[in-house]
């Protein structure tokens, strides 16, 4: 048992100066949190030294067979909710384009079968897309599409249900992977993932590949109810050997009604549940919203504003304010 533990710990160090890693890097390989990587490297003698566990040692074997590091200074950020019609799309799309639009290199990633996101940047005409999130899945190299310099995409297809139906095992890392790789391979700055109404593997695995996650919520009864088993998954998720560091950037009232009791109730329930956690500024339910991405337009609420400024102005200026809390909360934790 002893030269096992002792084992781990030499193949560790080896690894860690073949490569020249990081506490922090390493961490991100293994999944474990960076405060367990330090005591790994405690001396003997430390009582507060903890071993290396076999699981550790595990996937950095698999990670050794595609030496990639983890995300540098990129923000991977997911947008997830199980519940459809809270605005997950929205969101991705308008976070998407308006962090490219402030000279971001961006890629925006739909996760989701529903494939909104794909329609909506890619065109129905090129849907399917040839090379999809999917093949990311199966831990596939592919090419993303190219909507302007700063700005990228890989769509979605019918065939990321079948992701679902396989075991945690084949697929849960491929996609977290699959992301590091691009992220190298062109130099990302943002990565924006539009999540499914499901708490299956496609889910999960967006969970994992992240550094953050938003929340968006319809102030309505049921989706308060949702979050309750949304927060669990995402403790699932920050576990051990999966992710983490993963962060709760905040929950967004979307699509809100400023003028009704109930919309104020369930912002005062969300503030309650979650005092730390609900963002200040809040999007209003406007139909410009949901014309700026009619084929018509295809566009961020931003660009359909310059079009159409009497009906986009003030979402539009929702959607900034919303964002600059957002990119303030990442601030925060980076400087922690």
């Amino acid at each position: 048992m002893r030269m096992n533990i002792m084992s781990n710990l030499y193949e560790l160090n080896d690894l860690k100066n073949r490569y020249k890693l990081t506490n922090i890097q390493i961490s991100k390989i293994t999944g474990y949190s960076i405060s367990s990587v330090k005591k790994w490297f405690l001396k003997d003698v430390d009582q507060n030294r903890k071993l290396v566990p076999d699981r550790a040692i595990r996937l950095f074997r698999e990670w050794q067979k595609n030496p990639v590091l983890a995300n540098g200074s990129a923000k991977v950020i997911v947008i997830s909710n199980q519940k459809g019609g809270c605005g997950k799309t929205t969101l991705s799309l308008n976070f998407a384009k308006m962090l490219s639009m402030d000279g971001n290199k961006v890629l925006a990633i739909d996760n989701d079968t529903q494939a909104n996101l794909t329609y909506t940047m890619l065109g129905g005409l090129n849907y399917p897309p040839q090379e999809s999130s999917t093949l990311l899945h199966l831990g596939k190299h592919i090419v993303p599409s190219k909507i302007s310099d700063s700005l990228y995409c890989i769509g979605a297809d019918e065939n990321l249900m079948d992701i679902d139906k396989k075991s945690a095992i084949e697929v849960l890392f491929n996609f977290r992977d699959g992301i590091r790789r691009l992220i190298n391979e062109y130099s990302f700055e943002y990565v924006i993932i539009d999540s499914p109404p499901s708490l299956g593997n496609i889910f999960i695995s967006g969970l994992i590949a992240s550094d953050y996650i938003v929340i968006p919520v319809y102030p309505e009864t049921y989706h308060m109810q949702g979050l309750i088993s949304l927060m669990q998954k995402i403790r699932v998720a920050q576990q051990p050997g999966l992710s983490p560091n993963l962060k709760i950037l905040g929950i967004i009232l979307n699509r809100v009604n400023k003028g009704t009791i109930v919309t104020q109730n369930i912002r005062e329930q969300l503030i309650e549940s979650f005092p730390e956690l609900v963002f200040r500024n809040e999007i209003s339910q406007s139909t410009a919203v949901i014309e700026s991405q009619t084929p018509k337009y295809s566009n961020s609420i931003v660009e359909y504003a310059k079009i159409e400024k009497r009906k986009g102005e003030k979402v539009s200026q929702e959607f900034e304010m919303v964002l600059n809390e957002m990119l303030d909360k990442i601030k925060y934790y980076e400087e922690k």
